[in-house]
């Protein structure tokens, strides 16, 4: 079973992942992908692993997340 990313689909949402870790299993693409929806903050998890991007908030303005 191949992995799936975490796919944002709205604006003005926080991310909290309670401490849990997102694992791939080196796969291209994200852990947390957000093709372009605003204000996302991603916060509180553990780990995001073996993904060839972890958080991607390409073109999100006013969005953020924890330092890699």
């Amino acid at each position: 079973m191949r992995p799936m990313p975490q796919i944002i689909n709205a604006s003005n949402i926080i991310i909290d992942g309670a401490g849990y870790t997102i694992t791939g299993n080196n796969t291209h693409g994200a852990g947390i992908d957000n093709p372009g929806y605003n204000n996302i903050t991603i916060r509180n998890f553990a780990m995001i692993q073996n993904f060839t991007i972890g958080i991607n908030l390409t073109n999100s303005p006013n969005s953020k997340s924890p330092p890699a």
